[in-house]
């Protein structure tokens, strides 16, 4: 069975944003198997809240970063990862929110209410999972950085944003305002997942 499991520096870092209490976070962290390979929902997860939502209401964009990752141990270096980018705007007349991926490839939706769009974030972040033993056990970990501000020159490239300036993003700390989540699942199994 999937099961969330909150690291508890990560619940020290919802804390700080006043959302470690919402019995949202209680529900999990789910996957399933796509022909795209791992596709992970997380009912309820509110990223897009606080901050994030007022500058949303205010005209502005939010950009979140996500990093999903498969590891072969509960401890171990991960052996796949997805990473995407995803611009987030706000209708103001509609109500109703916009997304854009601009990494790994562009792809766009509108006109979503909120956790909508959180879950759209997710669906459109598969992990390629060949090569992995439908019998083996492995764990995920999901995890998502808000940024409002502009993208960093370290993430552009001359062709765009690079997928190594992404990675490296996650490679750092979080700063001190900067919302973030961690997330994990496992014990799973690829023979276990639903399609």
């Amino acid at each position: 069975m999937n099961r969330l499991v909150l690291r508890r520096t990560a619940i020290r870092r919802l804390a700080a944003f006043g959302l470690a209490g919402h019995s949202a976070f209680a529900a999990g962290l789910d996957a399933r198997l796509t022909p795209e390979g791992v596709v992970v929902s997380a009912a309820g997860l509110p990223f897009l809240r606080g901050k994030a939502l007022e500058r949303l209401h205010d005209g502005g964009g939010v950009t979140a970063d996500l990093l999903l990752s498969l590891s072969t141990s509960a401890v171990g270096s991960p052996v796949r990862r997805a990473v995407g980018r995803f611009v987030v705007s706000y209708d103001l007349w509609e109500e109703k929110f916009a997304v854009t991926r601009t990494l790994p490839s562009k792809r766009s939706i509108s006109r979503l209410a909120g956790a909508a769009a959180e879950a759209w974030c997710l669906e459109n972040l598969p992990l390629a999972v060949d090569g992995i033993a439908p019998a083996r056990d492995f764990w995920l970990k999901l995890e998502i950085r808000l940024d409002e501000r502009k993208p960093q020159s370290a993430v552009r490239g001359d062709s765009g944003i690079s997928l190594t300036g992404l990675v490296e993003i996650f490679s750092r700390t979080a700063r001190a305002q900067q919302p973030n989540w961690l997330m994990e699942a496992g014990p799973l199994r690829l023979s276990n997942l639903k399609r």
